[in-house]
């Protein structure tokens, strides 16, 4: 059910911003729906620096939220990008990691999005060695590694 109005949704508003040449895809496991779009012209879905499939993304969480209720989760893909970008940002926070390690001060990481930041919190979730906590506000939020204990 969730499925069918997340693909019907989807590309109705393709439909409506006249973007041709997109594929949506529906998937799902427990209470996460991962809405896919395989577009022609990748770039006018993402956005600069993934602004605008955040965009979608909350669009999507919301009109969900607003059908179901609160249980279910979207999760919005373009081509990959989602996994792509996790894997940058896995790879980002592993060699922050090896400065927090080396110098054993901690290293402040770039204004990021909350996705971004909890990606960053997710991929250094098993070191037990290091802390992340997100600092700051609005745009300046950031991650900030350091060792554990201090």
């Amino acid at each position: 059910m969730v499925d069918k109005f997340l693909k019907e949704k989807a590309e109705e508003l393709m439909q409506l911003l006249g973007i041709e040449g997109v594929a949506v895809e529906v998937s799902s496991e427990d209470n996460l729906w991962r809405l896919h779009f395989q577009a022609e012209a990748p770039g006018m879905l993402i956005g600069q620096r993934g602004r605008t499939i955040a965009a979608l993304q909350t669009i999507f969480s919301l009109a969900v939220l607003s059908h179901f209720g609160g249980e279910e989760r979207v999760v919005v893909d373009v081509n990959d990008y989602r996994q792509r970008q996790q894997e940058r940002l896995a790879d980002l926070a592993r060699q922050a990691a090896a400065r927090v390690r080396q110098t054993g001060r901690a290293v402040a990481m770039p204004p990021m999005s909350a996705f971004e930041r909890r990606l960053i919190h997710l991929a250094l979730a098993e070191e037990k060695d290091l802390q992340t906590a997100s600092d700051g506000e609005g745009r300046d939020r950031h991650v900030v590694i350091s060792p554990a204990g201090n």
